[in-house]
């Protein structure tokens, strides 16, 4: 199945988390902390950056662990029509009340949303929900563990869960974590400001696996209007890093969009991912074309090593076509 437009959900009309959420994000600086850097959910097997290490046969890049022409973990995004679950997804998150959001279904009037314990125990559930949102509305405050989140359409009965790809559970974290964070958030964040504080922050809480975090935060710069090309390059990396390549698409493209002409690194190493996610999504063309300017920009640049690399990409990608 080939994938289909995310025009239902472009960036203009993209749910924001409510402010609530963010509120805590905005006072973090980065800082590796012994007890949090180790923090690994079981379902989260992501290689997040080339610094990593990768698997036997695969070599780090700019874009990731390069394994015969993609990330070796990351396969192709079969996209249905379904409420794929956008956040919390695949992620650790701070807020025991979270603002749960899905994609949303062509001709759905409603949604039936679900949250279950790790092992299947269902403990919350509203019926009738007319958004792509709801925030979780239990007695008490989730307590840590994992939890999933089913949402169905009330129309058709499609379901979160007939997605392919699965590992999009989610990790309340418990009070040593966020009391830790609290702290780091008064020692860390003097001298930061605007975007180099925003941009920090999101960093931080990617490190820790706080994706959804990070995007509530990234997003909300770009609700205040103010976003520059940063800004959507990290919120790219952050929907890659929970799997939902649709809207890591659309935000390497308004990066793209944004760069300045001088900043030829920096295009490089975004066309590379653009072109990854489209082969994620099965768009070997559009996916070829990429990688074909970000090859270009590398060797404008010197780097035949990298060119190299997009090299094996794009014949891998037309060996399989």
């Amino acid at each position: 199945m080939k994938f289909k437009s995310v025009l239902p959900l472009t960036l203009a009309t993209l749910p924001l988390l409510a402010s609530s959420q963010i509120g805590v994000t905005a006072r973090i600086k980065p800082l590796r902390s012994p007890s949090l850097s180790g923090l690994k959910s079981p379902f989260f097997h992501r290689q997040s950056s080339a610094a990593n290490q990768c698997d036997i046969g695969c070599s780090p890049s700019p874009d990731g662990c390069i394994c015969g022409g993609s990330r070796s973990d990351e396969t192709a995004f079969i996209f249905a029509d379904i409420p794929y679950l956008i956040s919390p997804r695949s992620t650790n998150i701070l807020d025991g009340n979270p603002l749960l959001r899905w994609y949303p279904v062509e001709g759905a009037t409603s949604y039936r949303v679900r949250v279950k314990r790790g092992n299947g125990e269902l403990i919350w559930e509203v019926a009738e929900v007319r958004e792509t949102e709801v925030r979780y509305g239990g007695e008490i405050p989730l307590e840590p563990g994992v939890y999933d989140v089913i949402v169905n359409v009330n129309d058709t009965g499609a379901s979160s869960a007939e997605e392919e790809l699965k590992g999009w559970k989610f990790r309340v974290l418990g009070d040593p974590d966020r009391e830790e964070i609290q702290s780091l958030a008064t020692q860390q964040t003097r001298g930061l400001t605007g975007e180099a504080k925003v941009l920090a922050l999101a960093e931080f809480y990617a490190s820790k696996e706080l994706y959804a975090d990070a995007i509530a935060l990234l997003e909300s710069r770009i609700a205040e209007g103010s976003a520059t090309a940063r800004v959507y390059h990290q919120l790219g990396d952050r929907y890659r890093d929970i799997r939902f390549p649709p809207l890591a698409a659309e935000y390497y493209l308004e990066a793209i969009a944004q760069m300045p002409t001088d900043a030829i690194a920096e295009t490089a190493e975004l066309q590379g991912k653009l072109g990854t996610v489209y082969r994620l999504l099965q768009e070997p063309d559009k996916a070829i074309n990429q990688l074909q300017q970000a090859q270009a920009n590398y060797q404008t640049l010197g780097n035949s090593r990298r060119a190299g690399e997009l090299q094996v990409q794009i014949e891998q990608i037309q060996r399989d076509r």
